[in-house]
């Protein structure tokens, strides 16, 4: 393994187990963040898949939903050295195609905006709400390209953990605290909030107040926060939803520093850009560690509400074919059906298929199939 490996804690016996297929795949922007990640969610394995050039890198574990005895596949994957949409794209490709996860979440830090629709404070999180992305173009505009838009039935699970603060008490009081004391702030500082808002996607880091910056500012009025790499995984499940049905897709992130504060708008314009590049620079770092640990506890409490409903087949021997009848029983809804030489196995999936397609097509291209499943001896609505 690489020594950008993000190994918090000592590997186990069994550190070399391969998941190869997950519920919920994470993707952070670099080692770091992905040891902040993993020393929350403490992922038990290690491990590398693909051929060279292509492997993937990643750390795997369980994790139980609240009110479930049945534990979900959690992987982790994170950018090595290149950050930016494009090596976002390219390594959400790899984990995807490799680990078929249903859920797919952007964690991390995020540079955040302070205005009179999202007011941020660093420490705090924000889930997307809409996110834009593409390069610069003239006039330091965005040159937006067309991506897919985060699922919302997530957006909707964020919006419950966020409109209760029991999310907090997740949060190490230790980080918190060296995170007030290097920012020269009291211990009665409010606790971090949870917002939701828009997001613009792009390579490469934002100044402080920048003309980028106040341009997309004055452009997006529900602008919250710039990042790096949510572009790419948009991009990426926009070209999986015209072939296939994605996973499902959020950005999470804590927010490490303050790129535009419209109350200290006219105090930050009066420095230089270098100045106000070191500013940027030392708050970042100040607050890098405890954001990025407030959005893994964030997310694993997200996680424990989300319920993956697709039925992973429990015998190698179950396998997909289309389901063959007469014509006279030939019936648009019917799709096909698993089959098994496991009469248990079969009626377990059967139950889950049946369950899964009641739900709500929430998802748009890629959600869920609002049509009825036959099965064996059941006839046609």
């Amino acid at each position: 393994m690489s020594d950008t490996s993000p190994a918090a804690t000592p590997l186990p016996s069994a550190g070399a187990r391969v998941a190869l297929r997950v519920d919920y795949l994470l993707l952070t922007a670099n080692p770091t963040e992905a040891a902040a990640a993993n020393e929350v969610l403490s992922l038990q394995y290690e491990a590398e898949v693909g051929e060279a050039p292509e492997t993937l890198q990643y750390r795997w574990g369980y994790i139980t939903p609240q009110g479930s005895q049945s534990p979900l596949t959690v992987a982790l994957v994170w950018l090595s050295d290149d950050l930016g949409t494009v090596p976002a794209y390219a390594t959400a490709k790899k984990a995807v195609e490799l680990l078929h996860p249903q859920y797919f979440i952007i964690l991390g830090i995020a540079a955040g905006v302070s205005t009179d629709d999202v007011h941020l404070r660093p420490g705090d999180i924000v889930y997307s709400r809409f996110v834009r992305a593409g390069p610069e173009g003239r006039g330091s505009t965005l040159r937006e390209v067309p991506i897919h838009q985060p699922s919302p039935s997530l957006i909707r699970a964020s919006e419950k953990v966020g409109s209760n603060s029991s999310w907090r008490n997740g949060l190490d009081e230790s980080k918190w605290k060296a995170a007030l004391a290097a920012s020269a702030l009291p211990d009665t500082t409010p606790k971090p909030q949870v917002l939701t808002g828009e997001v613009v996607s792009k390579d490469g880091f934002v100044g402080a107040y920048d003309p980028f910056v106040c341009n997309c500012v004055g452009t997006y009025p529900k602008l919250a926060a710039f990042d790096m790499e949510t572009g790419g995984v948009g991009r990426l499940i926009r070209e999986l939803a015209e072939k296939d049905r994605p996973p499902a897709y959020l950005f999470v992130k804590g927010i490490s520093d303050i790129v535009f504060d419209k109350d200290r708008k006219a105090e930050f314009e009066r420095l230089s850009a270098q100045e106000r590049e070191q500013h940027n620079k030392e708050e970042r770092e100040r607050w890098k560690p405890f954001a990025s640990h407030a959005s893994v506890v964030f997310v694993r409490t997200l996680l424990s509400l989300l319920r993956p409903t697709r039925h992973k087949p429990a015998h190698p021997d179950m396998l997909w074919r289309p389901v063959e009848r007469k014509p006279a029983e030939v019936n648009a809804g019917c799709i096909g059906v698993y089959t098994s030489v496991e009469p248990e196995a079969y009626s377990t999936l059967a139950a889950s298929l049946l369950d899964h397609v009641s739900r709500d097509a929430a998802d748009g291209p890629g959600g869920h199939l609002k049509v009825p499943h036959l099965w064996p001896g059941q006839s046609p609505p």
